[in-house]
């Protein structure tokens, strides 16, 4: 009994120099399930901490063209379709909100923004996976004018298509917005699938 005593205590003392050399150490799956969740869980708190409410003093929300809807990598979230000036030129702005109102995604210029928005404003709003990547993308029709001219007062549509990229971003091509409206399909969605299905694209 007393050599197994010696012979633990041996193998004890030989373990503790291992690790005071730093050749012996924990199992990595026992590693990975004591830090994971902390990690996800700063994660998480980091992002939630930069959310901040849709400052509705600046942006006019449409709720006619603002919808709930489930998108990758964001899951159930509010489109919202909104109006505001910059430059003292209206414009149309898009956001995804959270349940809490928060805006978690910014959308990047719509093509058309360039001119004035026109009392129209924002015609339709669809989303379908125009690319088959398997991700939704989004599709505006807005109307605008130029504000000069004796036409300038005349709203015109513009269609504009925010492709989801495999990061879960949305981005634009404008080369493929400008085409679609050059040629005049952006009177309705249907014009714009019809349109888009012939192309081939790649965002990523």
């Amino acid at each position: 009994m007393y050599r197994v005593l010696i012979f633990i205590i041996v193998i004890s003392s030989f373990l503790n120099g291992l690790k005071a050399m730093g050749l012996y150490s924990a199992i990595p799956q026992e590693t990975a399930t004591l830090t994971k969740p902390m990690q996800s869980s700063i994660t998480r708190n980091n992002v939630n901490s930069n959310i901040k409410k849709l400052n509705t003093d600046k942006y006019t929300i449409n709720e006619e063209q603002s919808f709930q809807t489930t998108l990758e990598g964001f899951g159930e979230v509010r489109f919202v379709s909104t109006k505001t000036k910059k430059d003292e030129i209206p414009k149309n702005y898009f956001f995804l909100l959270d349940d809490r109102e928060r805006v978690i995604y910014s959308f990047p210029d719509l093509y058309g923004n360039e001119w004035w928005y026109a009392d129209e404003g924002v015609e339709a709003v669809a989303f379908k996976d125009l690319n088959k990547d398997g991700l939704k993308d989004a599709i505006i029709i807005a109307y605008y004018e130029t504000g000069s001219g004796p036409d300038g007062a005349k709203p015109f549509p513009i269609a504009g298509i925010y492709f989801q990229k495999k990061n879960k971003t949305f981005t634009t091509l404008p080369a493929l917005d400008q085409a679609l409206n050059d040629q005049g399909h952006n009177q309705t969605i249907k014009d714009v699938i019809q349109y888009v299905s012939k192309q081939r694209i790649n965002v990523n």
